[in-house]
């Protein structure tokens, strides 16, 4: 998945960067140090400024036998990174919000998600979708932050099986 386009799905044992994409006052990318498995998440502020890690997802992987960060969306004032994470390898995944000021993760969890996420424009709403039977994302839902994640809002439900619901903003962020 990306942040407005910066790849994250991968692994290398090698040093790198991917491009900067500019995304309201930050430049997102990826890095990836040398002998690490996993790239982490990082954001800079446009033009030149401070790098700041997002996600380390090697930190994260210690003691799993996998793990796979999916998408990783900031919020629209960009104080809070919502990410999800597969440490199964079953491509379901739980997704988490970190406040980026602090950089401790918010008391959420929401399980058995599927790979896409958006944030709504109020920037307390969270949109993403699930799997049915066929592990086909076809529901999707609104979380409300500080709101039982068992208690979210069903938006749509995708009744036919040669369809897939995925879930993505356009660029003017509508």
């Amino acid at each position: 998945e990306a942040v407005r386009g910066v790849a994250v799905d991968f692994l290398s044992q090698e040093r790198g960067l991917s491009v900067p994409v500019a995304h309201g006052p930050f430049l997102y990318y990826t890095r990836t140090e040398e002998g690490q498995q996993y790239p982490s998440l990082w954001r800079r502020p446009a033009p030149d400024g401070p790098a700041q890690l997002l996600v380390d997802v090697n930190a994260l992987a210690v003691g799993r036998p996998f793990c796979r960060l999916g998408a990783a969306k900031p919020s629209p004032d960009h104080a809070l990174l919502a990410y999800a994470l597969d440490t199964t390898g079953g491509l379901v995944f739980t997704i988490y919000v970190k406040d980026l000021a602090s950089g401790e993760l918010l008391p959420v969890q929401i399980p058995n998600a599927a790979y896409s996420l958006e944030w709504g424009e109020d920037g307390r709403s969270l949109y993403y979708t699930t799997f049915d039977h066929a592990h086909r994302p076809h529901r999707l839902y609104r979380h409300t932050l500080g709101s039982d994640p068992s208690q979210d809002e069903l938006l749509h439900e995708e009744p036919n099986e040669r369809l897939t619901l995925y879930l993505n903003k356009t660029r003017s962020g509508a």
